[in-house]
């Protein structure tokens, strides 16, 4: 069943078998003309950095001085 509808962005009246109102074709087009641009400027900044806890730091560190429990706060970028 086809509902006459007023697109949200440019108020022009279009027809479509939802039941609310959306974007009309036209402005949905640009809306994901839009989307896909955005994507590949944030595709282009390449690999982000993978994310670390402050556990996971000072499990790191303890690695890296041959397992001693106790590890300077200067190291995990604790100022006082």
């Amino acid at each position: 069943m086809m509902c006459n509808l007023t697109c949200i962005k440019c108020k022009e009246k279009y027809q479509d078998t939802e039941p609310d109102d959306f974007y009309c074709p036209s402005c949905n087009k640009e809306r994901l003309k839009i989307a896909k641009e955005v994507d590949r400027k944030i595709a282009m900044q390449g690999p982000r950095e993978k994310p670390t806890s402050d556990f996971q730091r000072y499990e790191e560190l303890r690695k890296q001085r041959g397992g001693s429990i106790h590890i300077n706060i200067k190291d995990m970028g604790i100022t006082l």
